[in-house]
C-alpha cells in the first residue's frame, strides 16, 4: 500500500451533519485541515454557517459512506439516502418541457413551408394545405397541453 493511501486510511475526520436531513454539509480531516481535532472544531466553531450543525469525529468509516452523497447520518445511525422523488409539479413541468420539445420542430418546419410556398413557389393551394395542418398541429399541442396542466 503507498504512504498516500495509507495516510488516506489513517484520517480522522469531523464531519458537519444537518440534523433535520442527516445530510452532510461538510468534513475537515486532521492532518490536512488542522493538526489535532480541537483546531479542527475551532475552526467550525469560528464559521458561523456552521452553527447549530451535528458534529460527528469520525475513524473514516462514516465518511466514507456519506461523502458521495449516498448515506444520511440520522439518529446516530448512517442509513441509505432514499431516491429522490420528483414532486407532482416537477413531473409536469417535465412533461410539458418534453411535449414543447415535440412540437416546436414540427411547427417550426410548417412555418417554414408555409413561407417557402407563398414566397418561392407562388403555391397559394398548396400553402393553404400547410395553414390547415399546422392549425390541426396547434391545435392538437394545446389539447395535449391543456390535458398536462389541467387534467382534461
Amino acid at each position: 500500500m503507498s504512504n498516500e493511501n495509507q495516510e488516506k486510511q489513517n484520517l480522522v475526520y469531523l464531519i458537519l451533519f444537518d440534523k433535520e436531513t442527516g445530510e452532510r454539509r461538510a468534513s475537515y480531516a486532521v492532518g490536512v485541515h488542522a493538526d489535532t481535532m480541537e483546531e479542527l472544531h475551532e475552526i467550525v466553531d469560528n464559521t458561523p454557517e456552521y452553527d447549530g450543525l451535528l458534529r460527528i469525529e469520525d475513524d473514516g468509516a462514516i465518511q466514507n459512506k456519506t461523502a458521495d452523497g449516498s448515506h444520511l447520518y440520522l439518529n446516530g445511525e448512517l442509513i441509505e439516502k432514499p431516491p429522490y422523488v420528483p414532486t407532482v409539479e416537477e413531473v409536469q413541468a417535465a412533461q410539458i418541457r418534453a411535449l414543447d420539445a415535440k412540437y416546436e420542430p414540427l411547427i417550426t418546419e410548417l412555418e417554414n413551408e408555409i413561407m417557402k410556398s407563398v414566397l418561392v413557389y407562388q403555391d397559394e393551394d398548396y400553402a393553404q394545405e400547410l395553414r390547415d395542418e399546422l392549425k390541426a398541429t396547434k391545435a392538437q399541442y394545446a389539447s395535449e397541453r391543456e390535458a398536462l396542466t389541467n387534467g382534461k
